[in-house]
């Protein structure tokens, strides 16, 4: 989600086509999971917070008000989140840089993460310029790197820390951090509204999608908040531009998943991270 076109919010990258092509038959194979979730799931959270000794520095009070919009941002799935452990670390390098499958982001994660079969880890450092965070994907060997397996140190969601409530990114303040709902949501199993990447050819307003079929197939992300727009009119439905799997320029614009991304984050977790229901 981002102000202008200078920004992306998610920098949670796409499979490659070949990853895309397994994923689609693992998917097309898997059977369909035996229990559903039928309680509360409640996912303890190790927030690292990384500063240069001068910028970066979070309070735990703007770490607690992340955790309980989260809980708001899920707040009709069955997942809940709570803050297990807080910890802030000095270290200019990966404060300054910390990319998906860079050097400074493995060895962040080596150092800090706290076991990630059963904890939620987030991580604020500056992941690129000009983006707002990024997540890895259930534990999903059809989707490689994107999705390391159970207990890998690499799972986990990393924040701009301009995106945590108090924080000012890409020239907007995001009082309530609900970008960390979008991120959380990649995390849990969720596609973004407007994935491409397992579509024939890569087209847009095509099947597969997102693997949702109540959201509305989408042609592009949003980078503002629109009352309401069709970009592909072909098909039925206009844009679901308030869900947090889209991109939109601030809090104000995300509110809720469908109903379809809540059984397909309930799935993947079930499949892939059962340690998560522990």
């Amino acid at each position: 989600m981002s102000a202008s076109a200078s920004g992306q919010m998610c920098g949670t990258p796409g499979p490659t086509a070949e990853q895309a092509r397994a994923f689609q038959r693992s998917v097309a194979l898997r059977p369909a999971a035996d229990k559903a979730i039928t309680e509360r799931v409640f996912i303890p959270v190790a927030f690292h917070a990384i500063h240069d000794g001068r910028n970066g520095k979070i309070p735990r009070q703007n770490v607690d008000v992340l955790i309980n919009n989260l809980n708001w941002g899920f707040r009709n799935t069955p997942f809940s989140f709570f803050l297990y452990k807080f910890d802030s670390t000095k270290n200019k390098a990966w404060y300054g840089s910390c990319p998906f499958l860079s050097k400074n982001e493995a060895a962040m994660k080596k150092k800090l993460a706290v076991d990630t079969r059963y904890v939620l880890n987030l991580y604020s450092c500056q992941p690129a310029p000009g983006m707002g965070g990024y997540s890895t994907f259930p534990p999903t060997p059809e989707l490689g790197v994107l999705a390391p397996p159970n207990g890998d140190k690499r799972q986990g969601v990393v924040l701009h820390p301009g995106v945590v409530p108090g924080g000012v990114w890409n020239g907007s303040s995001w009082p309530y951090g609900l970008p960390a709902v979008h991120e959380v949501g990649h995390y849990l199993g969720a596609f973004h509204t407007f994935e491409t990447i397992f579509n024939p050819g890569q087209l847009a307003c095509a099947d597969p999608g997102d693997f949702v079929s109540d959201t509305p197939s989408q042609g592009f992300p949003h980078h503002a908040c629109p009352a309401q727009i069709d970009s592909c009119p072909a098909l039925p439905g206009s844009d679901d531009v308030r869900n947090f799997m889209n991109y939109t320029d601030s809090d104000l614009c995300m509110d809720h998943f469908s109903p379809g991304q809540v059984e397909w984050m309930i799935s993947a977790v079930e499949d892939a991270t059962p340690t998560l229901l522990r």
